[in-house]
């Protein structure tokens, strides 16, 4: 199996954890957009989402491997633009002849919340809003609508455990023809 590349895709404001900003270089404003000091950051999302991918397209052959992340809580308000954001992964999967699966992780609240409100959580700059994570939990997870997807509740399950789990399910998909 050729060696994965993680691109973590900032589309929404609850990723913006997923940046690796110095602690305290960001700040979130009372309207909900995220800051760099005199600088809406926000906004330039998706130009820089728009120039992976077509860096992506355009530099790598299909039997590389990319892991997308993007959090998206079936919430029909903000669905539309986690279709957007699916669609496009998924044509420059397509342009590039490549395999794609989506991987929904769920777990339940009550974990959850204990993950969320870790120490440890907060010094890696992650989302840490518990009451977030509270309201996302009346929302089924999204469905992106790909053919292949999986869904795994990893609410009793370690990170490798979850890991192995994709990985098998790739290894699958790979010993069929494409």
């Amino acid at each position: 199996m050729p060696p994965m590349r993680t691109v973590r895709a900032v589309a929404s404001p609850s990723m913006w954890a997923e940046t690796n900003w110095p602690r305290g270089s960001c700040e979130r404003r009372a309207e909900g957009s995220w800051v760099r000091g005199d600088q809406d950051i926000f906004r330039l999302t998706p130009s820089m989402d728009v120039a992976v991918l077509e860096t992506i397209a355009a530099h790598s052959p299909p039997a590389w491997s990319f892991v997308f992340t993007h959090t998206a809580s079936g919430n029909p308000e903000h669905e539309a633009a986690d279709q957007v954001t699916c669609r496009d992964i998924a044509e420059i999967a397509e342009r590039r002849g490549a395999r794609r699966l989506a991987v929904r992780l769920t777990c339940a609240p009550e974990e959850l919340v204990r993950r969320v409100a870790t120490p440890e959580r907060r010094l890696r700059l992650k989302g840490c809003d518990t009451e977030e994570v509270w309201l996302n939990a009346r929302w089924q997870p999204f469905d992106p609508g790909w053919p292949q997807s999986i869904t795994i509740d990893t609410s009793g399950l370690p990170a490798q455990q979850t890991a192995e789990q994709i990985l098998d399910r790739i290894r699958v998909l790979e010993a069929k023809p494409q």
